[in-house]
């Protein structure tokens, strides 16, 4: 197994202009991938560098994040709920990614992961998380920049269409 890279947080109390403490949570960002494929290699270090950036880029972000991810969770449940055969068996979801089956579309979540990554677009299969239920589901990360969201809004429709047998 290779190292696993923490990326170090601060403090939990910070001071604002006017000396006042406030308490602040800790957070992490969890970034991997599962093979030593090139896009998967190229997806890690894109991960890493957005939550590099968006760490030092925001002061207060909290509340920016809860509404970035429900709204972003909104979109996705928008674009899903249009196509026959699909649907999101947890709406709203408490964790990081959202499920969405593909079994009444007859598709492989393989199939689907494989052909939104061709477009840069990296979901995961269910089958990771769950022997019972993961040949039915694709996972999407809604924790994103909604302009990556809309991107796989765009072309989850499409994919599906594709590879729908």
């Amino acid at each position: 197994m290779k190292p696993v890279e923490v990326i170090k947080g601060q403090g939990l109390v910070a001071r604002r202009g006017n000396g006042q403490e406030i308490e602040r949570l800790r957070v992490a960002a969890y970034c991997r991938v599962s093979t030593d494929s090139e896009d998967q290699l190229s997806s890690y270090k894109s991960q890493v560098q957005h939550y590099m950036e968006f760490i030092k880029s925001k002061s207060e972000w909290e509340d920016k994040i809860k509404s970035i991810t429900f709204n972003n969770q909104k979109l996705i449940k928008e674009v899903v709920d249009e196509i026959d055969g699909v649907f999101l068996p947890v709406y709203p979801s408490e964790a990081n990614m959202m499920a969405i089956d593909l079994s009444g579309a007859g598709i492989s979540p393989k199939d689907m992961s494989n052909y939104l990554l061709k477009r840069k677009i990296f979901t995961r299969e269910g089958e990771y998380t769950s022997n019972l239920f993961g040949d039915n589901y694709l996972r999407i990360s809604y924790s994103i920049p909604e302009e990556q969201i809309k991107v796989f809004c765009e072309e989850f429709p499409k994919a599906v269409e594709a590879l729908r047998k």
